[in-house]
């Protein structure tokens, strides 16, 4: 852990800094001493995050940047764009509203409009769950191909939050063929307990899975008979976003 932060303490240093840096300047603005600063500044420069003009010349940000630019332009078009739906089934569903996105093993929470009831259940943004046993992670699930969730199946860790929780992939692999029918994904206190959740998937223009939209609440008022009356508002307001994204099937 103590090279992560060096490295991203030197990184950082560019920040702060509208030129190239010498190893001596990185050491005065990190506090590391020279031959530190001259390791990570190499091994970056390798790795195509920083450039050095010529052998010995300074350093700067490198070209690696630029591949992060689209995925990150990516998920601010998706907050954008879902936003005033997210506003509208929050008031439709009287319960708050997650967006989350696919990140590898888990999703994350990019956005969350929470109810104005005073009993509540409302996600914290950058939360990250596993997909396994949330609504909105299996909704995501349900739309990986083959190879995707025979990778899955080699990574993944399952791991009993509540006695509902998912702990197998023979379980898991009989509930997404439930998912992927019914086109939404229930969480009965399988993550939280008295929290339930439904959730539908969002695509974007290549048909591939972005993420989900969910509504989420406490169980006492998001009953099971309340998340399968909402399951076809979700559904349609996950295909209105999708749509807004490029995406032009049918559903």
């Amino acid at each position: 852990m103590k090279t992560v932060n060096k490295v991203l303490d030197l990184m950082e240093a560019f920040l702060s800094s509208e030129g190239e840096l010498g190893v001596s300047e990185l050491a005065k603005l990190t506090g590391f001493n020279n031959s530190t600063a001259n390791r990570i500044a190499m091994t970056l420069a390798k790795r195509g995050y920083l450039k050095q003009s010529g052998k010995r010349g300074k350093y700067a940000l490198g070209m690696k940047f630029f591949s992060y630019i689209s995925p990150l332009k990516r998920r601010i078009k998706f907050r954008h764009l879902a936003l005033p739906f997210m506003v509208k089934l929050c008031q439709e569903a009287d319960d708050s509203v997650d967006l989350v996105s696919s990140e590898g093993k888990y999703c994350v929470s990019i956005e969350v409009v929470p109810t104005t009831n005073m009993l509540r259940a409302v996600p914290a943004e950058g939360t990250s769950y596993e997909l396994y046993n949330s609504s909105g992670g299996k909704a995501i699930l349900a739309g990986y191909t083959d190879s995707q969730m025979e990778e899955y199946r080699k990574t993944v860790i399952f791991k009993p939050h509540t006695s509902n929780t998912i702990t197998n992939m023979t379980e898991l692999t009989k509930h997404l063929k439930i998912v992927r029918q019914e086109g939404v994904a229930f969480d009965c206190e399988e993550m939280t307990l008295n929290v339930h959740s439904v959730a539908a998937a969002i695509k974007g223009a290549d048909g591939h899975f972005l993420g989900a939209i969910a509504v989420v609440g406490p169980k006492s008022r998001l009953t099971r008979t309340r998340m399968e009356e909402l399951a076809p508002v979700i559904k349609e307001y996950a295909l209105n976003i999708s749509r807004e994204m490029g995406y032009r099937g049918m559903s």
